[in-house]
């Protein structure tokens, strides 16, 4: 589209000098003459202000395009992600770990310059380079400024820029640094406190001279913030010159984008919603008529957004993916980077300890109290304990005697300030007083302790040194989370598993099942649980003498079922995808086992056909008992707040990493099927794959208008150049509509569940359920589920809490060798029916796992 030259000494506006002057004002001095230049329109034009005496509208970072007749002023900017916007594996890693790949990589001469005068991507190449590029800032923004005394410091609001030529220039640095604990005071409870003065957080005294980077306290902005780029048009679902959108629509002066939108879809008949988070924003217009096109296309391209198809509807919305979408689609690049990289990380880590870089490194040279090796003969002994190794404050170097003084009057300021604020509400401060009261230590009053820390950090072409970051190589001790050595119970009599209990089993071939049954009972196992589809095979199962129980996974569909609408992830994945993906079946953290399959979803027109297949198929003679295994998905929880996963443990004599379940864990939960986002969306107004909870310092890139940015500060904006619009509604309304889409699975789930239950109770005479919520203690419970009666209402009684089962499978209970290890495999509970699950287990191996298992029967 073309874009309208404006002439500048036309389009200026007089205001007062420093006066803010809003786009609206602006736009009122142009005198739009709608009859003559057509129709005009603008979004929220009260809100975007210019900070000059004469400004043109690309002071506002504005521009006229043309969508049709109709002119529209858009922003000049958007933000976008590219595919050179992902990172490598390198940028997957903390900068923990980045720096214990360089110190165990780099040759003798790069690694004393890493610990003295820096390092940088110039001086080295390959990996080595992309890791040291890849801990500088995507937008390298920075502010100049001076220490004011103690640890407070001043910056200037303008933001200087490295250029992307010199980025290769910044050098790294690790040093040793001098640290000062001082203040030591103690609860009388054998509690003791301390504060700590380094160059972590000193950085010289009163009018020193320094650099910081844009971010404020530690605020890094989206993990993937992309970058500014210029606003062009984006791809969309509905063409602007579809013929429903060719009649002519009525221009109202001040309406909300939502009634636009709704009037648009009154006109063409087209079912078609203004996504809540910009529905609220104002749009003025200018003129009297448009197509209805142009309108939806210069909203759309004024909010920097687009269209998006969601089954027969249409919403006006970012981006054609969905704003969660995309960033599970960044944690699932990051998490891959991760894993793929973990085996190299440990090696690292050796490497690194093994050079003792702590006891090598030289003490700084340019610390910032400026005492150098000096301060080296009032250390204390390596290892001392609390009481020993004080010394007066008046034995430091002067340099270091004023830098504590300074601390100490900054933190009387600080303590003072609490003081006033508890004197207001008395009676807390005199519960907190009562709960615990902290005192100088007796002989200690006075004195401060020296001793060593670690940082890095960033240097400027010039030698302009920005702030340390704490560092340390992650390699603790190795400990064991299985407690003493226990003895090999196994093999044990099939007795133990006790009546209700056995073996579960998997497959749709009668021959296969009669062999697996064969062997069960060779060890005395009595009750086969078996997962199928086929009659045939329970028939089979029947004939062989033992009890069988069905094992049915309600979503799961039978073996050549298909549905219309499957069940998704946020990705628009089915199970069966998902479960393709190398290490979705298996966390290592939980040890826990997932069996992933196509899933019908529950709002799926099929549904009551599904469950009737099942009812017949529980109906087969032969079946004692139904088992419903994996009857709740993440996402259908009611609670469900999956966007939040853990780090790695230490166990089995060793460091536990997270699987890629624990990394991204929302990969794994279910519910975006068509019809599912089609019924939110119309109730909601906003498509489920765009919610997504705010995260200071993860996810992806900022949508202008439809995010709210979590900028602390001018210094925090990642985005260096723009500003963005203030944000339109209730601040605590994604959080609702996080709860509200839960809620509706739930709702989903328990209803479908419950036509279930109707049918299996006429076939079987008890049917027990997987439950998730059930906290079972030890380091593998993540491979035991219990069962319970049915419960219709999705709520079963723990308390007559049927069999316990745990998963066996070659992911979480063999070595590399393909050998089982008795350390991850439970004995049966005394007295309570056991079951191990070997539907994981390929039929070929059976027989090696029950000789494991259980004694031969006599």
């Amino acid at each position: 589209m073309a874009i309208i030259p404006l002439l500048a000494a036309a389009l200026t506006l007089i205001g007062q000098k420093g006066d803010p002057v809003s786009l609206a004002k602006f736009i009122d001095s142009l005198h739009w003459d709608a009859a003559k230049s057509g129709p005009m329109m603008v979004v929220d034009p009260e809100g975007v202000f210019a900070d000059s005496d004469k400004p043109s509208l690309a002071d506002y970072k504005r521009k006229i395009v043309k969508t049709g007749n109709l002119s529209a002023i858009v922003p000049t900017w958007s933000i976008a992600l590219g595919d050179d916007d992902i990172p490598n594996a390198y940028d997957a890693l903390d900068d923990s770990d980045k720096l214990t790949f360089l110190i165990a990589t780099l040759r003798p001469g790069e690694l004393k310059a890493l610990f003295t005068e820096g390092l940088c991507a110039r001086d080295v190449s390959g990996q080595q380079r992309a890791a040291i590029l890849s801990m500088l800032p995507k937008n390298f923004s920075y502010h100049e400024g001076e220490m004011e005394g103690g640890h407070r410091s001043s910056s200037s609001l303008e933001a200087k820029t490295v250029p992307d030529d010199q980025r290769d220039r910044v050098r790294l640095q690790i040093h040793k640094l001098l640290a000062i604990t001082y203040g030591p005071t103690s609860n009388g409870k054998n509690g003791t406190s301390t504060r700590q003065l380094s160059t972590l957080n000193y950085r010289g005294p009163k009018g020193t001279q320094i650099v910081r980077m844009e971010n404020l306290m530690g605020f890094k902005g989206p993990k993937f913030p992309g970058r500014v780029v210029d606003n062009l048009e984006k791809k969309t679902d509905l063409s602007w010159r579809d013929p429903r959108l060719a009649k002519p629509i009525n221009l109202i002066p001040n309406t909300t984008i939502g009634d636009a939108v709704d009037a648009i879809h009154n006109l063409s008949g087209l079912e078609l919603y203004a996504d809540y988070r910009i529905a609220d924003r104002k749009l003025a217009t200018f003129g009297a008529t448009c197509t209805a096109g142009d309108l939806l296309h210069g909203i759309a391209w004024a909010l920097s957004g687009t269209i998006r198809k969601v089954g027969p509807a249409y919403v006006l919305t970012a981006n054609i993916e969905g704003k969660a979408s995309r960033e599970a689609r960044l944690t699932a690049i990051d998490a891959e980077g991760q894993i793929a990289i973990r085996s190299n990380v440990v090696a690292w880590r050796q490497t690194a300890t093994n050079l003792d870089v702590y006891r090598s490194m030289p003490l700084s040279a340019d610390d910032s109290f400026g005492v150098g090796s000096e301060a080296t003969s009032l250390m204390p002994p390596p290892d001392s304990k609390f009481m020993d190794g004080w010394i007066a404050t008046s034995e430091l170097p002067q340099s270091l005697q004023s830098a504590v003084a300074s601390a100490v009057s900054d933190d009387k300021e600080n303590d003072d300030r609490v003081a006033a604020a508890r004197a207001k509400h008395p009676e807390l401060n005199q519960a907190r007083a009562q709960r615990e009261s902290w005192n100088p230590i007796e002989g200690l009053s006075g004195k401060v302790k020296l001793s060593y820390t670690y940082g890095y950090r960033l240097v400027l072409p010039d030698g302009r040194p920005f702030e340390y970051h704490s560092f340390g190589i992650n390699n603790p001790p190795r400990v064991t989370m299985n407690g003493p050595e226990r003895k090999d119970p196994f093999p044990i009599d099939a007795k133990e598993l006790n009546p209700g209990g056995g073996i579960a089993i998997k497959s749709d071939d009668a021959r296969t099942v009669a062999s697996m049954c064969a062997q069960l009972k060779q060890f005395g196992v009595q009750e086969v649980w078996i997962e199928t589809s086929s009659p045939t095979a329970i028939k089979s199962a029947a004939d062989s003498g033992l009890r069988v129980d069905l094992v049915i996974r309600p979503w799961r569909l039978l073996k050549g079922e298909s549905c219309l609408d499957p069940d998704r992830n946020v990705l628009g994945q089915t199970g069966g995808k998902l479960a393709a993906i190398p290490g979705a079946r298996f966390d290592p953290l939980s040890q826990r086992v997932s069996s992933i399959g196509d899933l019908i979803s529950p709002s799926d027109p099929g549904l009551p056909a599904h469950w009737s297949r099942l009812a017949n198929l529980a109906a087969t003679k032969g079946v004692t008992r139904v088992v419903l295994m994996d009857t709740k998905y993440a996402g259908y929880r009611a609670d469900s707040q999956a966007r939040f996963s853990g780090g790695a443990i230490f166990g089995n004599g060793g460091r536990i990493e997270p699987g890629l379940p624990n990394i991204a864990p929302v990969l794994f939960e279910f519910g975006f099927a068509t019809a599912q986002r089609l019924e939110f969306l119309r109730s909601h107004r906003i498509d489920p794959v765009d919610i997504t909870l705010p995260q200071p310092s993860g996810g992806g890139p900022i949508d202008p208008y439809f995010d709210s940015p979590m900028f602390m500060t001018p210094f925090d904006n990642v985005y260096p150049g723009v500003t963005f619009p203030y944000p339109s509604g209730d601040s605590n309304r994604i959080q609702k509509a996080e709860e509200d889409w839960h809620a509706y699975l739930n709702d989903l789930f328990l209803k479908g569940f419950a036509t279930l239950g109707q049918g299996l109770s006429q076939a079987v005479n008890s049917t027990t359920m997987e439950g998730f919520d059930v906290d079972i203690p030890g380091p593998m419970k993540g491979t035991l589920h219990p069962t319970a009666p049915f419960a219709a209402d999705g709520k079963p009684d723990w308390k007559n809490a049927a069999a316990t089962f745990q998963i066996l499978s070659p992911l979480n209970v063999e070595d590399d060798q393909g050998h089982i290890d008795y350390h991850l495999v439970f004995a049966p509970f005394k007295g309570k029916p056991f079951c191990y699950d070997l539907t994981d287990i390929s039929p070929d191996r059976v027989h090696a796992y029950l000789s494991f298992l259980f004694k031969p029967a006599l």
